[in-house]
């Protein structure tokens, strides 16, 4: 028999949202073919609910807004990045697969800031907590969290970093790719525990994979970073 102690405290979950950090206004937009307004709503309300649990455990006040859209190429391209002259941000698509989230530094009223966009077909089961791909969109949206609660970290680190201009194209390379590396790494480390229990075991198999010709190449890209 569990002890008192095991048993779920009803102030824990109030204790969690009174010390959460994203706002109770945060705007979440969802655009895509649902049943009704209903099931978009839910949609919605079951994203909030989720950011507003784990912005008690991760910093997301500088979460400006998420986007989840069926379209999510068009919705990416969408984003008001709020400084300089942008490229359109792509999907990954590459032999490993394709992206579905994306969390892009924006900057409002001249604070940096995050904006979080998703494809529908990953969030649409978060309405449904027992069912087989619940625990993958919930580890994705936490993972892209991560990216929000690094960001703010970056813009001290790097003041005026974002929208600036890296002449030599070796230095430009060299920090797309190390901020690349670093930011999947502290979202996946951040996100690791959410949804997704086995996650370290789901990547077992890829380390005696052949990486994407892109990352195979001897000279870098020369994308401007996001």
């Amino acid at each position: 028999m569990a002890s008192e102690s095991d048993q779920p405290r009803a102030e824990t979950v109030e204790e969690l949202l009174a010390q959460s950090t994203p706002s109770d206004s945060m705007r979440i937009i969802v655009d895509g073919q649902f049943a009704s307004d209903n099931e978009a709503r839910a949609l919605s309300d079951a994203t909030f609910a989720i950011l507003k649990l784990g912005g008690a455990y991760l910093d997301l006040e500088g979460l400006d807004g998420i986007s989840i859209a069926d379209d999510y190429s068009a919705t990416l391209a969408r984003v008001d990045r709020g400084f300089g002259s942008q490229p359109v941000p792509q999907p990954t698509s590459d032999e490993f697969g394709s992206g579905l989230a994306m969390t892009l530094p924006v900057r409002r009223d001249g604070i940096m800031k995050s904006y979080i966009v998703l494809d529908s077909r990953l969030c649409r089961p978060l309405v449904d907590p027992d069912g087989p791909a619940s625990g993958l969109a919930l580890h994705t949206l936490m993972h892209e969290a991560g990216q929000v609660h690094d960001h703010p970290i970056q813009y001290r680190c790097f003041p005026d970093f974002y929208g600036s201009a890296i002449e030599s194209f070796c230095d430009r390379t060299l920090v797309e790719f190390a901020l690349g590396a670093w930011g999947e790494y502290i979202a996946s480390r951040l996100s690791s525990s959410w949804g997704t229990p086995d996650y370290i075991s789901s990547f077992e198999d890829s380390r005696d994979r052949e990486p994407p010709r892109h990352m195979r190449a001897t000279s870098g890209t020369n994308r401007v970073r996001q």
